[in-house]
This record gives C-alpha cells, structure tokens and sequence, in this order.
C-alpha cells in the first residue's frame, strides 16, 4: 500500500510543478515524511527534483541565464558539503519538526503575504555569496532551497520574467547535481531508494504531461492555493506527531 502513497505523491508533485511552478521538493517532503524516514525521503526527493529541475533547465532559452546564478556558487560549493555532513549527526525526529515548521511559515507566507512584492535583498557578490551558502545547506538537509533564491532573484522579477525563472530552475539544476552527488558519496543512496526510483520518475513524468494537458482548462493560481493549503495541512500533522 506504501508505494501508492508514493506514486500519487509524485504524480501530484508532477501536476503542481507543470501548473503552478510550485517546488517538487516542498509537496513530495510534506507529504513522505509522514511515513518514510528523513535519511530516505530526503535523497529520493533529491533525485526527483534534479529530474525535474533538469528538465525545465533544459527548455531554458535565457543566454544569460548562467552568468546570472554564477556569484551564488561560491557559497554553494561550501554550504552543500556542510549540509551533507551535518544531516549525519541531526536527530531525525528534530529534523522533522524543523521541516514541518518551514512548511507552515512557507504556506502562509504563499498564502497570505506572497502579494507583497518587496525586495529583501541588494544583489552583490557578498550577499550572493551568503545566499549561496544558506541556500546550499537547506537544499543538502531538507531539499528546500527554492524559496531562499527565488525571495533573492524577485528584486528584478519586473525586468525579466522569463530570466528570473530560468535562473531560479538552472540554478536548482547544478545546485541538484551537487547535492545528490553528496548523498552518493555519505552512502545514501541505497538499494531501497534505487529500487523506489522506476515508480518515482514515471509518476513524476506523468504528473508533469498530465499538468500540461490540463494547463489551459484549469486555473493554476486556485491549485496553487490549494496546495499550499494542503503542505500547510501536511506541516501541521508533522509538527504535531513529532512535537
């Protein structure tokens, strides 16, 4: 019956990301950690994101778009080795509670104050640097790093659009690469996460088709509000099983 779960979990996943942009990583975690354990969901989810990040990356017609994120490496390339290490000696039901808790701020902040367009940060290569880094260390620990550089991208969201979206999902893209490929060295990929991974990536595909064929009959602003409602759902069990 688990691996149900699973697949209507990534199919869902799939669907969100193709309607409404919404990060793969934030639904599928919300949602396995209620029955698998961290040191598991956390690689799979990796992986799944990297598929799909992988693939918005490869639609990208952006020129620019590497010499955009590139200032952001220099913090990743440290902050994604420490979060590596570090999620070897976090205890697991913490680590849960603290992802639970990013959930219910990050619903309600999508829910209720997203409209606020304001500009938390001035971009320079210090700043870059920091975000990198932050960035880095949240998507090695909990796969979540979307929010962070998307908040940092939005100061000239009104300039270019397109730019700030293909910078946001080639640079989850590398930052993917990097994070797994972390995993694979701690020993976390392992023969149980393989064997989850041929209904892991259909699902994902399907959702994915599945939410481009319905992209023009549904409205993707009243689902995306309905998934946040739904993580915001998922955070609130997890934080009270584990509090």
């Amino acid at each position: 019956m688990e691996i149900f779960y699973i697949i209507a979990i990534f199919i869902l996943s799939g669907l969100a990301l193709e309607l409404t942009g919404f990060g793969v990583a934030t639904v599928s975690m919300s949602l396995l950690l209620l029955f698998l354990d961290p040191l598991l969901t956390i690689p799979l989810v990796a992986i799944a994101a990297l598929v799909t990040t992988g693939f918005l990356a490869w639609r990208i017609k952006e020129k620019k778009t590497w010499k955009r994120i590139k200032p952001l490496f220099i913090g990743v390339i440290f902050g994604v080795p420490l979060g590596i290490i570090m999620l070897s000696h976090i205890n697991h039901d913490l680590l849960k509670l603290s992802i639970a808790i990013f959930f219910v701020i990050y619903s309600i902040y999508g829910l209720f104050f997203s409209k606020f367009k304001t500009t938390l940060f001035n971009k320079n290569k210090i700043t870059s640097a920091i975000i990198g880094f932050f960035a880095g260390f949240f998507n090695s620990t909990v796969n979540i790093d979307g929010p962070l550089v998307a908040l940092y991208e939005s100061s000239d969201i009104k300039k270019n659009t397109t730019g700030y979206k293909d910078a946001i999902a080639t640079y989850m893209f590398f930052t993917g690469i990097l994070t797994v490929s972390g995993h694979l060295l701690a020993g976390r990929i392992t023969r149980e996460l393989i064997l989850l991974l041929p209904y892991v990536i259909p699902s994902l595909i399907l959702g994915i088709f599945t939410g481009h064929k319905l992209f023009s009959k549904i409205n993707g602003a009243a689902l995306k509000k309905i998934i946040y409602y739904f993580v915001l759902f998922s955070g609130l069990i997890i934080f009270i099983k584990y509090l």
